[in-house]
């Protein structure tokens, strides 16, 4: 019975001899001279060797790696995005002008025609030549109803110099509920429910996130936008600073 040389080296035994590997049957087996173990031990190196250069000639292959392992690896964390809810302010710097539309913020609004939160009513067109605050929010957005009061003591503070208007993403229900629980909050609200996040964007709020401020010049341009929540102190200084008219 022939054999190959491979099968001939699996089948050594921790003495060096060969053994057939087959159930014993009575009758004799053929076994290889005496000196064959030792030409077959000498080749065993060279079979093992020729059965390791594939798997090295795969590693040295551009591209080819070895396989990845975790352990002792940690997962790699989420990517958390910047929330314009949760930012607080920062630098205050001058806006350019909206490309998204050539309609004046001041035409755009009184084309929607909103509703004003408790039956008011808002002249838009009385808002023109004077500087105006516009601020995008709502009452599920923590740092929007937090700076809503600051809003309303500047609004107060600034009586006809400067207005201040605040557009709600929200419903009249929740708005209703919110006021009740924060009195003085007595300037102009709109109510724009999913209206606002399409406004916004087109003055800017890329994000469209809230809280988002513009501020109008006298002459009704966009002069400053800002995502996040304010620098009342920053607001006031602009506003009194004569730079908006």
């Amino acid at each position: 019975m022939n054999h190959s040389l491979l099968s001939v080296s699996a089948r050594f035994s921790a003495t060096g001899h060969a053994t057939s590997g087959q159930p014993h049957t009575g009758h004799a087996h053929r076994v290889a001279p005496a000196a064959r173990p030792m030409q077959a031990r000498r080749l065993l190196p060279t079979l093992m060797l020729a059965a390791l250069l594939p798997l090295s000639a795969q590693a040295a292959q551009p591209g080819v790696s070895a396989p990845a392992t975790t352990q002792g690896t940690a997962p790699s964390a989420p990517v958390q995005l910047a929330q314009a809810t949760t930012a607080p302010a920062t630098a205050q710097k001058p806006a350019t002008q909206a490309a998204a539309t050539d309609q004046a913020p001041l035409d755009t609004l009184a084309g929607l025609n909103l509703p004003v939160f408790g039956g008011k009513t808002l002249d838009i067109e009385a808002l023109k030549g004077k500087p105006v605050v516009i601020n995008f929010w709502a009452t599920w957005c923590p740092p929007c109803i937090r700076e809503m009061p600051d809003l309303a003591n500047l609004a107060r503070e600034l009586g006809d110099d400067a207005t201040i208007i605040g557009i709600a993403a929200d419903s009249e229900p929740h708005v209703q509920k919110f006021t009740e629980k924060t009195p003085g909050i007595d300037f102009p609200l709109l109510m724009a429910g999913y209206k606002a996040l399409n406004l916004s964007k087109q003055w800017g709020n890329e994000k469209g996130g809230l809280p988002f401020t513009v501020v109008l010049d006298a002459q009704g341009q966009i002069h400053w936008r800002h995502s996040g929540a304010l620098d009342i102190e920053a607001l006031r200084s602009m506003l009194k600073s004569g730079d908006l008219h």
